[in-house]
């Protein structure tokens, strides 16, 4: 087999470095190599010789790794030299825009995909049976919604107002008991995780729970497990707070601020970033705290993009969102303002359409925009999807 007779001008970088070290590792000189392999290595040596393109390198390499694990082949046993394969992993970085060298994209970036379409392909093949949507259960959840009426008392009117909702949410290991049947070992870890962290769920949200399921993953978003405490690890400070600059503020980027102005959500979730801080009681700030952050705002006029968040902006009174709202709107540098909310997915009935209609007055005046959570498509039901298809400004994270 034909090689080039050029010697290499540097040392390869560190994954290429490795990557030549595993092909050339001792082997068996005993082992042969079947013709066709060897006619296909021939074939794309010369293609990654013969051509301007990255692709036909990487396939050499590949193939050879192939060869190498698969096999017992090393490139020596094709005729293939170390300073061949140098002088082409020099050709594959010089022709990338992003100088990517060719030991990152086959020992690195290509088993990163290749794991990760396995995933995806393993969960294709069962997600019908393990996270099936809200339209395919839906008449479950419906008998939930009646089974979960009638155990916590709670009449439609309480069932269809936020108000009513919140006041008969579950938040503790008794009422989680007589709403989602879980096995005894699991309620009683629940109750001395929630000594630390605190659970609230809306009894719609406890209704898209499967029953017997202790890995529903609704249920694992929702309650917290024994992980969050056998698993704690080490103690951090309050998330962010070495990027919070003024007060409810953080800032990670010089044109994005978070306003955190509430700790209260109608659920927490375990996912939470904020969970472990979120505090036991449910708080709306003083006007000085709202101030102070608006404040910031103003005498930074890089900031062009605000998302009020907290908590869930969309538990706050709409005279206070409207108050922060109008803030924003008299600083001229802020282009963008948002608000983060999951209410339409874990309290979507009457609660919100009061609120609803301010939102919708709200968007058409000012470039206001707001991004439910859902991030699960059992969540997507009757009400969610009516509200996104009214609203022009939604964007939903998949």
């Amino acid at each position: 087999m034909m090689t080039s007779h050029k010697t290499a001008k540097k040392q390869p970088d560190q994954y290429t470095k490795e990557l030549l070290e595993d092909l050339f590792s001792p082997a068996d000189d005993n082992i042969s190599s079947p013709q066709d392999l060897a006619a296909d290595i021939k074939q794309l040596l010369e293609h990654a010789q013969n051509t301007e393109m990255t692709a036909p390198i990487v396939d050499l390499f590949a193939t050879l790794k192939h060869a190498r694990f698969s096999l017992g082949l090393t490139p020596v046993m094709f005729g293939i030299s170390m300073d061949t394969l140098i002088l082409l992993s020099e050709k594959h970085q010089r022709i990338d825009e992003h100088e990517v060298t060719v030991g990152g994209r086959v020992n690195q970036a290509l088993p990163i995909v290749q794991e990760a379409n396995q995933r995806v392909a393993a969960y294709l093949k069962t997600k019908g049976s393990e996270a099936p949507s809200g339209i395919e259960l839906w008449d479950t959840i419906c008998e939930n919604m009646e089974r979960i009426k009638s155990d916590l008392n709670i009449g439609d009117e309480d069932w269809n107002t936020y108000a009513g909702q919140i006041k008969n949410c579950v938040d503790s290991v008794e009422k989680l008991s007589k709403v989602v049947k879980l096995p005894e070992p699991v309620i009683k870890n629940i109750g001395h995780v929630i000594k630390n962290y605190r659970m609230r769920l809306t009894p719609y949200y406890a209704s898209l729970i499967q029953p017997q399921k202790v890995n529903d993953p609704v249920l694992l978003q929702s309650v917290p497990t024994a992980e969050m405490v056998d698993n704690i690890g080490i103690e951090i400070p309050p998330v962010a707070a070495d990027h919070s600059p003024a007060r409810l503020i953080d800032q990670f980027y010089p044109q994005t601020v978070t306003i955190k102005a509430t700790n209260m959500c109608a659920m927490y979730c375990t996912h939470c970033l904020r969970i472990a801080h979120i505090g036991k009681k449910d708080h709306i700030y003083s006007n000085k705290a709202y101030e102070e952050a608006l404040d910031y705002i103003r005498k930074n006029p890089r900031i062009r993009d605000v998302l009020i968040t907290g908590g869930d902006s969309f538990v706050l009174p709409n005279k206070i969102i409207k108050k922060i709202l109008n803030a924003l709107d008299k600083i001229d540098h802020v282009r963008i303002k948002r608000l983060g909310t999951r209410i339409p997915v874990t309290v979507p009935g009457g609660s919100i359409q009061s609120s609803w209609i301010f939102w919708k007055k709200a968007m058409i005046i000012s470039p206001y925009g707001w991004s439910p959570r859902s991030t699960r498509p059992r969540k997507l039901l009757q009400f969610p999807k009516m509200l996104l298809n009214e609203s022009p400004k939604v964007s939903v994270p998949y």
